[in-house]
């Protein structure tokens, strides 16, 4: 999904610390947001991870929150 830019052209590219409830909501409404996108979740398990970001449109899926920080 390609984010819609803000009026001054900016995207805002979110990275989640989670792949759980909360950040279900969140990433949903996420994609209604002018300027945002979801780009990147972290997660203790990489799969989650990596199932999460599939369904939700990040591109990049992290085993473990350093490695997304």
């Amino acid at each position: 999904m390609k984010p819609v830019t803000t009026d001054s052209g900016r995207v805002w590219r979110w990275g989640f610390l989670a792949a759980a409830g909360i950040s279900e909501k969140r990433a949903a409404q996420l994609g209604s947001v002018p300027g945002c996108t979801l780009h990147a979740v972290a997660a203790r398990d990489g799969e989650r991870a990596e199932a999460f970001a599939q369904k939700h449109g990040a591109s990049r899926a992290y085993a473990g929150y350093d490695a997304l920080l």
